[in-house]
Formats: structure tokens, C-alpha cells, sequence
């Protein structure tokens, strides 16, 4: 059990800013296990449907540490758990990736200063995720899925991070590939 927390933080807000897309939440609630907990997140281009999707997370979780908010407003979150995302990458006919509006850097002005707190995540578990991958470009069309996806990530300092991620390559006909794979990535030099 736990609190239903109305307008949900302006989380919503915060992350169609971040990300430069549409984001709906059903529900944002409290409760001193979990801490916050965000239900059923849906990352979309102009509507919300299995094509225009990008990203559906069914569950987001963490703790905030309070006095570095209360004292400096520093959001800072030692462990973010994402629980079955759904991330679809497509390369669409004209060869743009469905996802590139993440890297557009138009901001209004207004929005850029009323979002003060950025928040600051040492670490990532992400649990049974699954990955489709589309190119529309091929014909007949190319897909493949990674199911199973289960990824840690962390940055212990704020010059590399380090991550691990295994998972299963579906295909049509044969069993599934497994796949593994870690490493590091040094932030300044932006080598892997």
C-alpha cells in the first residue's frame, strides 16, 4: 500500500522537457519501501499507439536522498529501478531514427528555467526489458527483438560509468542468442 501522489512531482513535465516528446503517466505513488514509484510510462512521438511509441516502461522506482534536497535542492538518486521497458528503435524510410528528436536542442526559454532541480542517478538496474529493433529502409522489412533484457549501470565517480547488460536475441526460426556484454565509459575521452 502506499500514497497516491497528485500531479506526480511534475515528473510528466520534467521528462516531455528532457526528452523532447510526448510522455503520459497513469500514476505516481509513495510508500517507504519503494519510495517513489512511477506506473505505466509511455514515451511517444504525436500519438500514443504501437507505431509512434518509443519507449513504455510499466514501472520506475527510487528513493531520493532528502538532505542534499532540502539543504542545496540537489535531486540526487542512488538507485533508479526500471521494471519491462519496451524500447523500440526504428530506422523509418527516410532514414531518420524514430528516436532523434532526443538530440534536438530547441528548449523555450521559459521551460529551461523553471525545471531548477536536475537530478543526479548513481545507479540504473534495468529488469526484464525488451528491445525491437525495425529498419524500414529493407524490404521486406528487418526486425529482430532482444527480450529478457536485464541492465546495471553505474557511475561511481563523475568520469566513467560502468555497465552490464545480458539478454536473449530472438529469431524466427532458430532458439534464441544469448547476448553479454560490459564494460566502461570514460566521459571525457567518450571512449567505451
Amino acid at each position: 500500500a502506499g500514497v497516491v501522489v497528485p500531479d506526480g512531482f511534475g515528473i510528466t513535465e520534467g521528462l516531455q522537457e528532457a526528452l523532447h516528446y510526448n510522455v503520459d503517466i497513469a500514476k505516481v505513488s509513495f510508500n517507504l519501501i519503494n519510495g517513489i514509484v512511477i506506473h505505466d510510462i509511455f514515451v511517444y512521438d504525436k500519438i500514443k499507439d504501437k507505431e509512434n511509441t518509443i519507449l513504455q516502461i510499466k514501472q520506475a522506482s527510487f528513493h531520493l536522498l532528502y538532505l542534499p534536497l532540502l539543504k542545496d535542492q540537489k535531486v540526487i538518486i542512488p538507485l533508479l529501478h526500471i521494471y519491462s521497458p519496451e524500447v523500440t528503435i526504428r530506422y523509418k524510410k527516410d532514414s531518420t531514427l524514430n528516436f532523434s528528436g532526443l538530440f534536438s536542442s530547441k528548449r523555450p526559454e521559459a521551460t529551461k528555467q523553471k525545471n531548477r532541480f536536475i537530478p543526479l542517478i548513481y545507479k540504473v538496474n534495468i529488469i526484464k526489458g525488451e528491445l525491437l529493433f525495425e529498419d524500414e529502409r529493407q524490404q521486406p522489412k528487418f526486425s529482430k527483438i532482444i527480450q529478457d533484457l536485464n541492465i546495471g549501470m553505474s557511475a561511481g565517480d563523475l568520469k566513467k560509468a560502468s555497465f552490464v547488460m545480458h539478454g536473449d536475441i530472438l529469431s524466427a526460426k532458430e532458439k534464441p542468442s544469448k547476448i553479454l556484454l560490459e564494460g566502461d565509459y570514460n566521459f571525457s575521452s567518450r571512449e567505451l
